[in-house]
């Protein structure tokens, strides 16, 4: 009988340990505050032109409203470097409150593993969403018996659906443009049920508290937000369209609208 030999798990020493976690956490803070810098320097400049009403590019709106949002994200930090001794408490705010610090502070790594669990509920959420379009075409078609045209509608669309989902083909937007006629009625704020509500807000990044006037407020917000970001690179031919986007921008966008 062959027995396995028991790995050594090797613990380095505290005053090991420490000075390096100290090392990595003070080269961390100062690249975050660097880079804040030069983003507020950029940003001073796209901010002296939207006064003056010239105007700014897709990008250079995001970089601006980004950068005010970490500048009014330093004003409670900034509390911890007036009040005396309060700043070794700072470690323990930043665990509870990690998104006290501007964005130039993130981890890339760990921003990439919220994204993987977001992606996961994401997906949970699609496919809620998907029993509750199949459910919507299902009653269509028990209730749609007085119109012939409507009923042929509805059979197809349930026959369509199966086809989508065990041969994965490409839908077209013909295809959309025909069967969207069934849900004219359902397919709108008011009428949608509150877990297809809270189904939508989670997978459009919106927290669903409050009551369902309030979600749905904000539902028309986003989606208002989404609409005029759309009609940019559309209208403007300054953008350049979807072509000009760099990966990280394109898969922002992607992930603003549900994708």
């Amino acid at each position: 009988m062959i027995e396995k030999a028991k790995q050594q798990v090797v613990v380095e020493p505290i005053y090991i340990r420490w000075p390096r976690i100290i090392k990595e956490g003070c080269k961390h803070y100062y690249h975050g505050f660097r880079l804040l810098f030069l983003e507020m320097r950029l940003s001073t400049k796209y901010l002296w032109r939207f006064l003056r009403r010239k105007p700014l590019l897709r990008r250079e709106r995001q970089q601006l409203v980004r950068t005010l949002s970490d500048v009014l994200r330093l004003i409670p930090f900034s509390a911890f470097l007036i009040v005396p001794f309060l700043e070794f408490t700072l470690p323990f705010f930043l665990k509870l409150f990690p998104n006290m610090l501007p964005s130039t502070f993130k981890d890339a790594t760990k921003e990439e593993e919220k994204l993987r669990r977001k992606l996961k509920a994401k997906l949970e959420t699609a496919k809620l969403l998907q029993a509750a379009m199949e459910e919507m075409a299902l009653y269509k078609k028990k209730t749609a018996t007085d119109d012939d045209k409507t009923a042929s509608i509805a059979v197809e669309f349930a026959e369509f659906i199966k086809k989508v989902r065990s041969e994965g083909s490409y839908v077209t937007n013909k295809d959309l443009l025909k069967y969207i006629k069934l849900f004219e009625d359902e397919l709108t704020l008011d009428n949608l049920p509150a877990n297809t509500l809270r189904a939508l807000c989670r997978l459009l990044n919106i927290q669903p508290f409050g009551s369902l006037e309030i979600i749905r407020f904000q539902l028309s917000l986003k989606l208002r937000a989404l609409r005029a970001d759309d009609q940019v690179f559309i209208g403007s031919s300054l953008e350049g369209g979807v072509d000009s986007l760099t990966v990280p921008e394109l898969q922002a966008a992607c992930r603003a609208r549900g994708m």
